[in-house]
């Protein structure tokens, strides 16, 4: 038998119960308003009656307020959505054509950030959540929604499902501060699992081989372009030597090299990006990823004095610039990376990454996981010891500490 269909302006069934903590009775029920759309109501009592007596009377208001005109359609996600992504949207990037610099604001939000914040709404929000009213929305939908990003038999989509609540999560939060809702129902959602993937890193002779690989680095049979230089095997030098970040090292200049010192510096003081624009960002990722590299390691050194003795005036000053003299992009880094190591017959999962990773877990093996943290430019050892470091299964020897544990002689 079909439900029968709530007449317009009347409380439907009541579900009404006592809040012991209050001492009071909540009243709850759904009315279906003059555009016929179902509209849920709660109100408090002293009794039982009272409670759904107070919930019948805010529904003729509602008539009295409504009721002889069109409701106003309600405020969905999706609109909400595109008012919030307008108010928070930073400043246009201005890039100097000469240097390639682009000038972003320093505070607030960045546009790479913007962008991703938009795909995440896009792609993962708006087509399930997006028709549903911001005052209606509930924690099981959210939950459901977000849920449904990852899969745990194939661990995958735990970061597209984590980077996504974080979204969804500030626009209710924008709701709530503009007062369309007086709760975020988001930060009830229960935790996302974590991969909990144990970072790669390369064994010394694999070190070796990829050393070889990019030095050794020869144009591919099918494979156009002008014939290779130094600049990939150098650029893969200064990783190893310092763990720094593609977007980093590329975007090195020869006014961030100090060769007069001693040792000779490289300060990190930008990094590029790469997107809808291609720019240097005359800033790093984070305020901790400022920093001054003392270059002490010979073959790192060496190969800064033979490219400063070697290179041209340009007008970028990029230190691994291209035959224009622009800054090289990291996606073409890593794609001369790769076709290197398929060349050298390397069938290894070894990426620009990995040589980060296996700085950081030399540093921490030699010293500790704060020298690590320091030397990448993260912001706790935290973030460095979860997805950075892998503990050498031979434990150091520790005999010495415990000889008082030893039994009594006889």
């Amino acid at each position: 038998m079909a439900r029968t269909k709530m007449l317009p302006w009347q409380p439907g069934k009541f579900n009404t119960k006592k809040d012991e903590a209050m001492g009071r009775w909540v009243a709850r029920a759904r009315y279906r308003d003059g555009a016929g759309k179902s509209v849920p109501i709660k109100r408090q009592g002293r009794t039982k009656g009272g409670a759904e007596q107070a919930v019948r009377a805010a529904v003729r208001e509602a008539e009295k307020t409504w009721g002889t005109a069109s409701s106003p359609s309600p405020l969905t996600l999706a609109r909400l959505a595109a008012e919030w992504l307008d108010v928070i949207r930073p400043a246009s990037v201005v890039i100097d054509p000469q240097t390639q610099s682009g000038s972003t604001p320093t505070a607030g939000l960045r546009m790479q950030s913007w962008l991703q914040y938009q795909q995440k709404l896009t792609a993962h929000v708006i087509p399930v959540l997006g028709d549903i009213p911001v005052e209606t929305l509930t924690t099981p939908q959210c939950q459901r929604a977000i849920h449904a990003l990852y899969d745990v038999e194939a661990g995958t989509g735990f970061r597209t499902a984590a980077l996504t609540k974080q979204v969804l999560q500030q626009l209710l939060d924008h709701a709530v501060q503009q007062g369309y809702r007086t709760d975020n129902p988001v930060r009830s959602i229960s935790k996302i699992p974590r991969k909990r993937a144990k970072p790669k890193i390369m064994t010394p002779s694999t070190v070796r081989k990829v050393h070889a690989a990019v030095t050794e680095r020869q144009v591919e049979p099918g494979v156009g372009g002008p014939k290779p230089t130094s600049r990939l095997a150098d650029a893969v030098l200064l990783i190893a030597a310092t763990g720094m970040r593609v977007g980093e090292v590329l975007a090195i200049r020869w006014e961030d090299v100090d060769l007069s010192s001693t040792p000779p510096t490289v300060t990190v003081s930008g990094t590029l990006v790469e997107g809808r624009y291609f720019y240097r960002q005359d800033f790093p990722k984070s305020e901790d990823s400022e920093r001054i590299y003392p270059i002490t390691v010979p073959w790192a050194s060496g190969m800064l004095l033979r490219r400063s003795a070697n290179a041209e005036a340009t007008r970028t000053g990029a230190v691994f610039g291209t035959r224009n003299g622009t800054f090289w992009r990291p996606s073409n880094f890593r794609k001369d990376f790769a076709r290197a190591l398929r060349a050298a017959g390397i069938t290894e999962a070894v990426t620009p990454h990995t040589f980060r990773r296996t700085v950081a877990s030399q540093l921490a093996a030699w010293f500790d996981d704060q020298s690590a943290s320091i030397q990448l430019g993260h912001s706790s050892p935290e973030v460095t010891r979860r997805s950075y470091i892998v503990r050498p299964k031979l434990i150091p020897d520790f005999g010495e500490g415990l000889g008082n544990l030893a039994p009594e002689r006889s």
